[in-house]
């Protein structure tokens, strides 16, 4: 791939995370805190 291309796929998932919401659904409130946590870091909110 050429740098072009690689800025390109860049953008393309940056714009993705940023669009996705991601629903969780867990019963132990430590572990939505944790999920919730990682998927934060990685630019993807989390409900």
């Amino acid at each position: 791939m050429t740098d072009s291309n690689v800025e390109n796929t860049n953008a393309t998932q940056d714009t993705i995370l940023k669009d996705t919401t991601v629903l969780v659904v867990e019963d132990n409130v430590s572990n939505f805190v944790l999920i919730a946590r990682l998927l934060g870091y990685m630019g993807v909110h989390c409900e």
